[in-house]
């Protein structure tokens, strides 16, 4: 792969820089594990909220 550090927004798995990329369900399950790091018990509805949007 060629790293190009200038960048360009056209040229997207081009050789250009490359840019991170996040699946949806990642960033959910990312967010119902914080919630249950803070307040497991409490956060409870929220965590399922978060599942229950993926689905």
């Amino acid at each position: 792969m060629q790293i190009d550090y200038t960048g360009s927004l056209d040229a997207e798995f081009k050789g250009a820089t490359p840019a991170i990329q996040f699946r949806y369900a990642d960033i959910l399950l990312n967010y119902a594990e914080a919630l249950a790091e803070l307040d497991g018990v409490g956060n409870a509805q929220k965590i399922i909220d978060a599942f229950a949007t993926f689905t």
